[in-house]
């Protein structure tokens, strides 16, 4: 769970780093950083379906991926009709945020 948990905080720094890089023109690198979100994500996701009977709050954690799961695939589609500004949006409005609180959650089943 602390490997979850570093990869996180990975992810949140590198989706702080895709919205750094569309505001500042270059969307190419972007894309790049969101592909590793993604594969982290799926990381993740496959590893807490396979705790699932380990978990206390699998639950909870399940309602923040499907979150989280919802977002990248707004950014995927946003990115193929390269609407960069919305993308932008998404990221630092909802996914940054969704990311810190799965986090929190992860965080929260390591201390209990």
């Amino acid at each position: 769970m602390n490997q979850i948990k570093d990869l996180l905080q990975t992810m949140i720094d590198g989706a702080n780093y895709a919205h750094h890089q569309i505001n500042h023109g270059d969307p190419s690198m972007a894309v790049i950083v969101t592909e590793d979100i993604i594969a982290g994500f799926v990381s993740i996701e496959e590893t807490v379906v396979s705790m699932k009977d380990e978990l206390n709050d699998h639950d909870a954690i399940e309602a923040h991926l499907a979150l989280v799961k919802e977002t990248l695939n707004k950014i995927v589609l946003s990115f193929e009709s390269t609407s960069y500004q919305q993308i932008s949006s998404i990221i630092k409005r909802s996914l940054v945020k969704q990311l810190t609180d799965l986090r929190i959650a992860i965080e929260q089943i390591i201390d209990n």
